[in-house]
């Protein structure tokens, strides 16, 4: 469930001393985590998943927050927010997510190693190498 919000604020610089500044700020925040939430249930949906825990930065928003959580009850999930002392840097994060491989796979040489971008956790495979 890969989203980008660069046709929006694309769409909104276009717009910029044509339309109020906070009604602009607005309306992409609206639209942007109504996507957020659109692809979240999909997620839901097709993952069969009873809950969701969302974490990162915009994980403090509050009205982010309120959204999925509205979202959840609608559809019988559950949801949780980390705490904001855990939702400050995505370097967390990752730092777990590569400790759960290493659990997995062990020890790799660094030059067995290749920065991926656009890495997604659901591509590490089942078998142990």
């Amino acid at each position: 469930m890969n989203v980008t919000f660069s046709g929006i604020l694309t769409h909104c610089e276009k717009l910029i001393g044509k339309e109020k500044n906070e009604d602009l700020a607005y309306s992409m925040l609206e639209t942007a985590f109504a996507e957020l939430c659109e692809a979240t249930e999909r997620a839901l949906f097709l993952t069969k998943r009873k809950g969701i825990i969302v974490c990162g930065g915009v994980a403090q928003n509050k009205k982010l927050q309120k959204m999925l959580k509205e979202m959840c009850e609608e559809d019988g999930v559950e949801f949780g927010a980390a705490p904001n002392e855990y939702n400050r840097d995505n370097g967390a994060m990752i730092a777990y997510a590569g400790y759960l491989q290493y659990k997995k796979f062990g020890e790799h040489k660094i030059s067995e190693v290749e920065a991926d971008q656009d890495y997604r956790i659901d591509k590490i495979k089942n078998d142990s190498r």
